[in-house]
């Protein structure tokens, strides 16, 4: 699983607070790092970390902060202007998307990663269709009480 590192902005640009971690802790052997970085910029861009319009920091910098190489954080880059989802301006630098039909995009492309996995996962457990459906119904139920009991605690 990947762990998703965290980004603020510090000088125009994303910047990391896993500082420190070491580098097969924070990357998966499963798949190429330039996809896990993709996917990393992806999820500060939805959860709204990083916020469509903003400008990313240098290759070099995003690399220091990954501690890849330059040329892992360039291919991950070149993906993401390919999908529209940076916008590269000569001279002044790579900047996150603004187009909201790409935000939501992102949003459905990793959603549906997760419930997959999630789905396929509790088949392989053995748990049937309706089974899942009950099971996530209930997750969803808690999770919203549990956020109204912590919102009615605040207010008291």
């Amino acid at each position: 699983m990947i762990h998703h590192s965290q980004f603020a902005q510090k000088n125009g640009g994303l910047t990391s607070f896993e500082k420190g971690k070491d580098l097969k802790q924070i990357f998966s052997d499963h798949f190429p790092i330039y996809l896990q970085v993709v996917e990393r910029i992806k999820t500060q861009i939805i959860i709204g970390v990083v916020k469509p319009g903003e400008k990313l920091c240098a290759v070099r910098e995003l690399a220091n902060l990954f501690g890849i190489n330059p040329n892992t954080v360039q291919k991950a880059c070149q993906l993401l202007e390919q999908e529209g989802i940076i916008i590269s301006e000569r001279g002044s630098g790579n900047y996150i998307t603004d187009d909201p039909g790409i935000i939501a995009a992102i949003r459905s492309e990793l959603s549906g990663g997760v419930t997959g996995e999630y789905i396929r996962k509790m088949k392989e457990y053995g748990f049937a269709s309706p089974e899942i459906v009950r099971i996530l119904t209930d997750g969803i139920k808690e999770i919203e009480n549990g956020e109204k009991n912590t919102d009615e605690s605040l207010r008291q």
